[in-house]
């Protein structure tokens, strides 16, 4: 009792220096150095994470922010979430605050919308989240708020973000641990600083921060922007206690803790279900397929976070009977059945993002860098990678959201950093062939298969079980889109999981293809634009460049030309070559009279210096250039 007094007048005071300090919040106040390319400022933020206890976790934030226009409204949103029966928000202070400091308005409790946090395929949950959002037709405006978490829980340590976004400047962002009793371990990132440390506290603070501008094929925010994550070496979660100080230690207390028990299926029962489906085989690749394919058919993705679920899978008999799981459930499921078949599978965590390849931290385990479970099974001459929520993704194959990144595999040896499969432009391919004939009066109608191998595949899977009329229009407003009157006149999908690979067959008309001058006809090199990479002009280039996934793509176009035209012109043939990639162009007549149009580009992945920006722009506007090349088509004399 005389500690947690000693702790409340502590906590009292500091706020009141806080509050005392920055009172005026007037936005005329906000330095010129701020403003610039900000389109919010954080005006203060402060936080104070008490882990006096072991059992306890106590938090208290306060904040205020200005937004300058409507793409810096964000930063003023009040949304926390919670976990219902083991934390809670209390004490929220709100108040919205006019260009010249003064309160417009104070919120009141009943005003702050306190709901369960469903993510919209949730089938239950007892995560929480309290929110008040900012609408405001008139700024600069100004948002304060206050509020203390407290739980139960001591795993997960709110890390330190002090900038949140691009565009957002920081006036002044603390930090500030209060650790007696127990060690606490932390890893900065983009932060060079040295924390203060006084005792059993430690704080990080951040002042007159400018905002971050965004650059195109630049590193993500996160390995930008300064910030701090921290792991406790002892904890207590959801009444399970542990320690750990290591990957390795982590993963055996994930392992023992949390997955050891979780295994009850009827095994007798399973596997006289399971032998009826699979055929006849000694080959454990072919029969963890097999197991793979029943999973995605009689098992659908849901969100489960109840109780112990943020961490702990559901039972796997549980998620046999009922049908549905998320992605540890299911992926402990599917390493359940394969043991029946005595195929040995690990459970591995990882940060699955498809526009951001994070990889775990080699150097620093913490239960906060990964959010998503695939299972990986350790052949012997191979090894076979699943992603368990998916209905769409074939066997052995993880797509853009979890590959080339390092991940963490959790068995009975506790915990091991592995690399997840990185797909080259070998793999992540697109490949046209096309066949076409222009009228007299620049119309076209063309057939043509358009196959995807690796990630692009992937990225098309949404077409597998489109309805008819929403092909369509896909296509006619996403894919064909650069096509003037476009009659879509056949459309067939075909998926091959063998070789992880699509293929649609496609037909079209359109009456607007050709320019017409004169006798000349005015046909693109292009029919389909192919991604390549589009810089801005810079005086400077502020970040490095990195293109995060090699692919290459391919196009060949036979035209039948129509009657009495031929080419204008000699025929054309371009390479251009770099580091960066390579692009082949070329088009001429051949013995039928047909024209042929060749094109072919490769992009390779890569990180590169931003002083290398100019000839990497370079290269690359070459290739548009070429691309956007137009082919001349003239009368025969």
């Amino acid at each position: 009792m005389k500690h947690f007094t000693i702790l409340f007048f502590f906590l009292a005071w500091t706020i009141s220096q806080v509050q005392g300090q920055y009172s005026d919040l007037n936005t005329n106040l906000i330095p010129d150095s701020l403003k610039k390319n900000a389109n919010a400022v954080v005006r203060y933020d402060r936080t104070i994470v008490d882990l006096s206890s072991k059992k306890k976790m106590i938090v208290q934030v306060e904040y205020a922010a200005t937004a300058f226009n409507e793409r810096g409204k964000s930063i003023l949103a009040f949304s926390k979430s919670y976990k219902e029966g083991s934390s809670q928000i209390k004490d929220i202070e709100l108040e919205i605050i006019g260009a010249d400091g003064s309160t417009l308005r104070e919120i009141k409790k009943k005003e702050i919308d306190d709901f369960a946090a469903f993510d919209g395929y949730s089938l239950i949950s007892d995560a929480r989240r309290q929110s008040f959002g900012i609408n405001s037709k008139d700024y600069p405006i100004t948002v304060k708020y206050s509020y203390r978490l407290e739980s139960k829980n001591t795993l997960s340590i709110p890390g330190w973000y002090p900038i949140v976004n691009y565009g957002v400047a920081v006036e002044q962002s603390r930090y500030q641990l209060i650790h007696p009793d127990q060690s606490i371990n932390h890893k900065a990132y983009q932060y060079k600083a040295k924390p203060i440390s006084e005792g059993a506290t430690t704080v990080f603070e951040l002042k007159q921060a400018k905002a971050l501008t965004k650059e195109r094929y630049a590193p993500h925010f996160t390995e930008l922007a300064p910030h701090v994550i921290f792991s406790p070496t002892t904890f207590i979660y959801e009444g399970y206690q542990g320690n750990y100080t290591n990957w390795q230690e982590y993963g055996a207390w994930v392992h023992h803790s949390l997955l050891d028990k979780r295994d009850n299926l009827d095994k007798t029962l399973v596997k006289a279900e399971l032998d009826k489906i699979i055929t006849e085989t000694d080959n454990k690749k072919e029969i963890a397929r097999q197991i793979y394919d029943y999973v995605q058919e009689n098992t659908r993705y849901i969100s489960i976070s109840l109780d112990e679920g943020g961490v702990q899978p559901m039972l796997c008999q549980d998620v046999h009977d009922q049908k549905y799981g998320d992605c540890k459930a299911l992926s402990y499921y599917m390493r359940s059945l394969l043991s029946l078949y005595d195929i040995p599978a690990n459970y591995v965590e990882v940060y699955a993002d498809s526009d951001f390849k994070k990889s775990y931290d080699p150097t620093f385990a913490s239960i906060t860098q990964g959010n998503h479970i695939i299972l990986n099974i350790p052949l012997d001459q191979d090894t076979v990678w699943l992603d368990c929520t998916s209905h769409d993704l074939p066997f052995d194959f993880l797509g853009s959201f979890s590959d080339d990144r390092t991940a963490l595999i959790i068995n009975e040896q506790g915990g091991e950093l592995v690399r997840t499969p990185a797909y080259d432009h070998t793999h992540n391919r697109t490949h046209y062939d096309i066949k076409s004939k222009i009228n007299q009066e620049g119309g076209i109608t063309s057939s043509f298969s358009y196959t995807l191998t690796g990630v692009p595949m992937s990225q098309r899977l949404h077409m597998k079980n489109k309805e008819p009329h929403l092909k369509e229009k896909f296509l006619k407003e996403d894919f064909l889109s650069s096509f003037k009157r476009l009659q879509l006149i056949d459309h067939d999908y075909h998926l091959n999981e063998s070789d992880l690979s699509s293929t649609e067959e496609i037909s079209l008309s359109s009456e607007h293809y050709g320019e017409i001058a004169g006798k000349y006809i005015l046909i693109p090199t292009a029919f389909q634009s192919m991604k390549i990479p589009r810089f801005k002009k810079k005086k400077k280039r502020r970040y490095s460049i990195h293109i995060h996934r090699a692919y290459s793509e391919e196009s060949q176009q036979i035209v039948t030309l129509p009657a009495g035209y031929t080419l204008y012109g000699d025929p054309h043939k371009e390479t251009i070559s770099s580091p960066y990639g390579t692009y082949d162009i070329s088009y001429e007549l051949n013995q039928e009279g047909d024209l042929v149009i060749s094109r072919s580009l490769v992009v390779y992945k890569g990180e590169y210096e931003n002083s290398d920006y100019k000839t990497i722009k370079k290269f690359f506007d070459r290739i548009l250039q070429e691309e956007k090349r137009q082919i001349t088509l003239t009368l025969s004399s």
